[in-house]
């Protein structure tokens, strides 16, 4: 096995919009439309209009404002930083983990989470999708790790989430 990389899917639920499954670890979601309530065996809690993601297991979320638009960012993943670039918009690391982004035509999108590298449809679908597709694991590497697992999902959940932010304000202005 040795050179061979692990290749860790990800899988959508049938509107392509939420994500179910990261390899065998199932991501549920409580009533139509709710936020995701477990990864795994680990439960997700939510402020009290339960729209703001407050715990992962035993990690507090922590939040700032930031911007002119007032916006709540995580500052805080438990007891690991959460940066951004030089716009304050997009998560650069967790804790000691680098994000990566990739140039795609005018835009980019997240191509490695430290040593994960995240993959994408090919072809012209994925000109359009923006949501990755698996994961490939360093060589020698055979699972995710639950801290591992947990910063995938993270960095996802939060990916998704300032993208919806975002999606709503252009529709308000």
């Amino acid at each position: 096995m040795e050179g061979r990389a692990t290749r860790i899917e990800l899988r959508y639920d049938r509107l392509g919009s939420r994500l179910r499954w990261i390899g065998d670890t199932e991501i549920k979601y409580g009533a139509l439309g709710s936020p995701a309530k477990r990864v795994g065996n680990i439960e997700l809690r939510y402020d009290e209009l339960g729209s703001r993601l407050r715990w992962v297991g035993t990690r507090e979320v922590q939040y700032d404002r930031f911007g002119r638009f007032g916006i709540d960012r995580p500052r805080w993943l438990g007891n690991m930083e959460l940066r951004y670039d030089r716009s304050g918009d997009r998560l650069k690391w967790v804790g000691d983990v680098e994000l990566h982004y990739e140039r795609l035509g005018l835009g980019s999108r997240l191509g490695w989470i430290g040593d994960l590298e995240l993959g994408y449809e090919t072809g012209t679908r994925g000109w359009f999708d923006d949501r990755p597709k698996y994961i490939m694991l360093p060589d020698g590497h055979f699972r995710l790790t639950a801290e591992k697992l947990l910063l995938v999902f993270f960095v996802l959940y939060e990916k998704n989430r300032r993208e919806e932010e975002e999606r709503k304000r252009r529709e308000e202005s």
